[in-house]
């Protein structure tokens, strides 16, 4: 893992602990609905690992975890946060990395 960043990794294990399809296991995962179609949603699995930038796994086939792909997606902000980003809040600091998604 190279440029780590903790907060840019999404732990998901499936609420009942049991084998789900991946399509409701990662669908509370961030900006699923942008890359998820790229995945075999039928598959079964009880857990997943997301990594998004600007983490990168940099040999995803030499790890224990069965490697499903990277993916591009795009950020969208809600109204509220373009106008944080924008600096209309006092104190407002932002920081935004690059687009992309390692599962």
């Amino acid at each position: 893992m190279s440029e780590y960043e903790p907060g840019c990794i999404e732990a998901i294990s499936s609420e009942s602990g049991s084998a789900v399809p991946v399509s409701e296991l990662l669908a509370r995962a961030s900006y699923s609905n942008q890359w998820m179609p790229h995945l075999n949603g039928s598959r079964l699995e009880d857990a997943a690992i997301c990594v998004f930038a600007p983490n990168r796994a940099e040999h995803p086939e030499d790890c224990s975890l069965e490697y499903l792909g990277a993916f591009s997606f795009r950020v969208v902000y809600s109204e509220w946060f373009e106008r944080l980003a924008c600096g209309e809040f006092l104190g407002a600091e932002l920081d935004i990395a690059p687009d992309r998604q390692d599962i």
